[in-house]
């Protein structure tokens, strides 16, 4: 009874070991090559708002303009995020 037990843990961890950490890689690269874009484009936004008068800025600033740009900025790393250990857990939408 113990060999059969073992036996049945040992097929259902092989392949789902191969298959956990292959998505886990593949996602840690896609989600570190988003990560470089969103924070690619952050930094964009900010340099272009460089260009615009101080008083513009300022009142932007004031207005909340950095704390949208970051919450925007999250949320996008959020879904990314949570679509990609859906896909590791094999779900298929989230």
């Amino acid at each position: 009874m113990k060999a059969l037990l073992f036996g049945i843990i040992a097929w259902a961890s092989s392949g789902l070991l191969a298959r956990v950490l292959v998505g886990a890689g593949l996602t840690l690269v896609v989600y570190s090559g988003v990560s470089a874009g969103v924070e690619s484009l952050l930094q964009q936004a900010a340099s272009s708002m460089s260009g615009m008068p101080t008083a513009v800025v300022q009142l932007a600033m004031l207005s909340g303009v950095g704390q949208a740009l970051s919450i925007l900025g999250s949320a996008l790393m959020t879904r990314v995020g949570l679509t990609m250990a859906g896909n590791i857990a094999g779900l298929k939408k989230i």
